[in-house]
């Protein structure tokens, strides 16, 4: 159990919505965390948000990440190891929130849409370097009404610049975050 961030130096860690996202803390300057977050991949997470969105993970052992990726070329991000090595494919469907990368061409913030699927047939479908959020399986039907209010109000927003949009589409995500993540 880490129970300081000086101990989290050389554990792993995973994103809570981001559950595929994975660091490991090599070091903390001037209020950042830096992490090895793959193949001579380092970056920097702002202190307070490492302290509210990474969770240890006591199930990976660095060592094991580390020689796990040495079958990967440089710049490959420990998201790959944790996909294929380290989650276990309990064989169950299982609902996850992400955007739908075929609309991204059509309008400036590409629709969220909830698919439910084994894990095998995710790593197929959903790609994993876009937002993935598992949610709680039994609020399918309560995320997917909430999913077509917020498609819509992205929608009558798409004439505003995407940065201009940031700070209210991360309460969106906190909002559903706060409701239906399902921790992994």
């Amino acid at each position: 159990m880490v129970t300081s961030i000086e101990n989290a130096i050389g554990n792993v860690f995973r994103h809570k919505r981001l559950f595929n996202y994975v660091v490991s803390p090599i070091g903390i300057e001037d209020g950042m965390v830096i992490c090895l977050a793959g193949n001579k991949i380092q970056q920097e997470i702002p202190m307070d948000f490492f302290k509210r969105d990474w969770s240890f993970d006591d199930m990976i052992d660095i060592k094991d990440l580390l020689e796990v990726m040495e079958k990967y070329p440089a710049q490959t991000p420990f998201t790959h190891a944790y996909n294929s090595v380290f989650e276990k494919d309990d064989g169950i469907e299982h609902c996850y929130l992400h955007f739908d990368d075929s609309t991204a061409s059509e309008t400036k913030f590409p629709l969220w849409v909830i698919t439910r699927c084994t894990k095998a047939d995710r790593d197929n479908l959903i790609n994993p370097f876009t937002m993935i959020m598992p949610i709680d399986d039994s609020k399918y039907d309560e995320v997917s009404s909430e999913i077509e209010l917020i498609n819509s109000i992205r929608l009558e927003n798409n004439f505003m610049n995407v940065e201009d949009f940031t700070g209210f589409e991360f309460g969106l995500i906190k909002l559903l975050e706060k409701k239906y993540l399902r921790e992994i």
